[in-house]
């Protein structure tokens, strides 16, 4: 494996080979091992991503502890890494690199009725179970098989329907319990997905950027106007406003 060397704070960002269960450090050993027979050269690969990524799975006490010893295809060897470190794989065309899963505070585009086309959204309801249930090898145990039941948030009383959940990777007992409950709280607070088609060779947002989107589909006080012209503090718009108690107007430079 590859291990990141000196003070993580100090921003240091050399690399040795070493032992780590960090899942940057798999992700880049699963890339230029030599079980890859097609290993990846360091010069194609985001380095400072990387090590940004190794950062955050640091300080979320984010392991990887997975065994593979068996024929398996890069793409799902890469997914079962970066999921154990919240992140998913990607190639920008470029570099290989990971879209790590969290807050954004750069909005890089803005999507709205003017701009793209077959805007759709759907959610999804379900009952949720009272637990999952996840097998694991357990490392404070000699890495025996074990099993540990993490109940669904607000859930009370008896548990006696449970669903099955995997973790690739994770052998640590506590780390079952955090990962587990926050797929939870995924499943409560992401029912939603929205999607819309953009035309145009090149586009500014990539996967994993922050975007704005305002569709009046989703509600009726939502507009998508061009700037006609600018006069002093006085822009004119294309489309007819209704006034509104509280108005906010995001602007997008072309």
């Amino acid at each position: 494996l590859i291990e990141r060397q000196g003070q993580i704070h100090q921003g240091n960002n050399s690399w040795a080979i070493g032992y780590s269960r960090n899942p940057a450090s798999a992700y880049l050993a699963a890339l230029m091992g030599p079980h890859n027979p097609f290993p990846i050269a360091l010069a194609d690969i985001d380095m400072e991503l990387i090590a940004e990524w190794y950062d955050f799975c640091t300080s979320k006490a984010l392991k990887y502890d997975a065994v593979h010893d068996t024929a398996e295809s890069l793409g799902d060897v890469l997914m079962a890494i970066c999921s154990a470190g919240r992140a998913t794989p990607r190639h920008d065309g470029v570099k290989w690199g990971v879209v790590i899963d969290r807050p954004e505070t750069l909005v890089i585009d803005h999507v709205n009725a003017r701009n793209s086309a077959e805007f759709s959204w759907s959610r999804n309801y379900f009952e949720p179970p009272h637990a999952f249930r996840i097998s694991f090898s357990d490392e404070t145990n000699e890495y025996e098989p074990a099993e540990r039941i993490v109940p669904w948030p607000g859930h009370t009383g008896a548990i006696t329907l449970t669903e099955e959940l995997s973790l690739p990777g994770k052998t640590d007992p506590s780390e079952i319990w955090r990962e587990a409950r926050r797929r939870m709280y995924e499943l409560i607070f992401r029912p939603a997905s929205f999607s819309a088609m953009q035309s145009g060779r090149s586009r500014v947002a990539t996967r994993g950027d922050l975007v704005m989107g305002n569709f009046d589909a989703l509600e009726r006080a939502q507009f998508a106007a061009r700037v006609k012209s600018v006069t002093g503090t006085l822009v004119e718009l294309d489309e007819v406003i209704p006034p509104y108690s509280n108005l906010a107007i995001r602007f997008k430079a072309y």
